[in-house]
């Protein structure tokens, strides 16, 4: 198991490298929406309601937050204009 770092939110964490965003999101408290996302289920991002801002490395990407694997480093902005959210 190897530990990464991830920042939400301005929240900085450890957790397992590659666990889904959304996961690690609810275990720091940080609520991002979802609607097609189930826990008994596969995640599917198809509904894009759980889309957040990633920076990592100087690149800055829209992903949905229920099935993007963290990676160490990772920065995440949940309300920003870009993501659809600026008070969720």
């Amino acid at each position: 198991m190897k530990l990464v770092t991830v920042t939400i939110d301005g929240i900085k964490t450890d957790t397992e490298d590659r666990t889904p965003l959304l996961q690690v999101a609810q275990k720091v408290g940080v609520k991002i929406p979802t609607l097609c996302h189930h826990p008994l289920l596969e995640p599917y991002g198809v509904c894009r309601i759980c889309t957040v801002e990633v920076h990592n490395r100087g690149r800055v990407r829209m992903v949905t937050a229920c099935n993007y694997p963290v990676t160490d480093g990772i920065e995440v902005f949940t309300q920003t204009p870009a993501s659809g959210a600026t008070a969720r």
